[in-house]
């Protein structure tokens, strides 16, 4: 792709994927370089998606993984015992319990609700960014939404 392609590209859908990764990483500067780097890459001599899009999802995704493999050898190095996630205060305490019950979630499952909710995709729609059969996707937000109530059941009843 040539330069202007993917400027274009940039400004019509990198934002939403700089807030899908902030989503999955909750580190700005991570998601701000997982993004940098999916575009960057669309300049390499030879890259030439099919579905851009499709592309950019499932390559935001691979960064995100990566990133978090590497956070987590960090942080056994360091063994430090930090919660992924701590809400501010200003937040109400019901929010608080969401957010909290989000990030104990599958990375794929918490990918799945995000796309679904926050971006307000359907179904066949994040099946085919992420390359995925829609089945599986199914299974996951069907298991995500049944932990989710679990959790905050639970909360509640507490």
């Amino acid at each position: 792709m040539n330069r202007k392609d993917v400027e274009r590209l940039h400004e019509s859908v990198g934002s939403e994927h700089f807030a899908d990764a902030l989503s999955l990483t909750r580190d700005e500067w991570a998601a701000r370089d997982i993004v940098q780097n999916v575009f960057a890459g669309l300049l390499a001599p030879g890259v030439q998606p099919k579905d851009p899009e499709a592309y950019i999802a499932v390559a935001v995704r691979n960064g995100v993984l990566k990133w978090r493999e590497r956070e987590a050898q960090e942080r056994e190095k360091r063994a430090l015992q930090e919660p992924i996630w701590v809400a501010p205060e200003e937040l109400s305490e019901r929010v608080a319990a969401l957010e909290a019950a989000l990030a104990k979630l599958s990375f794929d499952q918490q990918q799945v609700i995000q796309m679904y909710f926050r971006q307000g995709l359907k179904k066949p729609e994040i099946a085919r960014q992420l390359g995925l059969p829609l089945s599986t996707i199914e299974s996951r937000f069907k298991h995500a939404m049944e932990r989710l109530e679990e959790m905050l059941t639970n909360r509640i009843e507490e």
